[in-house]
């Protein structure tokens, strides 16, 4: 749409027919190699775009081992707290009563369940 308004902006300037003439035919020939270049460089934008999957992909499996990383220091800390708090349990009233596990510490906030802290 721009070619198109270049096109029409000489007619309110003084020119001769001959430049508005010129002026249209440079107008057309650069919309016509716009399109084939358009046409040429499609195979290219499939590659871009393949390329920035595979950017995308690389980076969720960076930052997945980043989360399976945070995960183990999480595990390490809670069996630490888990030997050295002096567990006080309290009930958890929110728990259903066939739920296995109904009590927590209430310093450390870790449930009553050893075998969830084995080191």
């Amino acid at each position: 749409m721009e070619h198109l308004l270049f096109v029409f902006t000489p007619l309110t300037t003084r020119i001769t027919y001959y430049e508005w003439v010129w002026v249209v035919l440079l107008t057309l020939i650069n919309l016509k190699n716009n399109y084939y270049f358009n046409k040429m460089t499609t195979h290219n934008n499939i590659q871009i775009i393949m390329n920035n999957q595979t950017l995308m992909r690389n980076k969720i499996a960076e930052l997945r081992q980043q989360i399976d990383n945070i995960e183990t220091l999480l595990e390490q800390s809670e069996f630490k707290l888990w030997r050295k708090c002096k567990h006080e349990w309290k009930r958890d009233y929110s728990c259903m009563t066939d739920d296995p596990i109904k009590y927590y510490c209430i310093h450390c906030k870790l449930w009553n369940d050893p075998r969830r802290y084995d080191g």
